[in-house]
């Protein structure tokens, strides 16, 4: 965060690691009721709630869905989100 009090980072990426035994959140499961959900470019919000008003920890879109090898291991899944600035740095403008 490069300003005081800034709320959410400019430049950030976001991976969450999922337990995913049940295999609802797996990409090729086309039975789960998230599938589509997860797609790319779909937003992400991470808040918390501790009995006060819901504050916004972080926020961008999903980039991608992976899941974490190991045939025999525990059934992870990361989901990687980028923030906006990921985005606005591979667009050219011109004024």
């Amino acid at each position: 965060m490069q300003r005081p009090y800034q709320l959410t980072a400019d430049d950030s990426t976001l991976v969450m690691r999922l337990n995913n035994v049940d295999r609802r959140l797996s990409p090729e499961n086309s039975s789960s009721p998230l599938t589509g959900e997860l797609a790319p470019l779909r937003p992400v919000k991470l808040e918390s709630n501790d009995g006060t008003p819901s504050c916004t920890h972080w926020s961008g879109w999903i980039a991608k869905n992976l899941p974490v090898g190991g045939k025999y291991g525990n059934r992870q899944v990361d989901i990687i989100a980028h923030g906006a600035m990921q985005f606005l740095k591979a667009t050219e403008t011109k004024i």
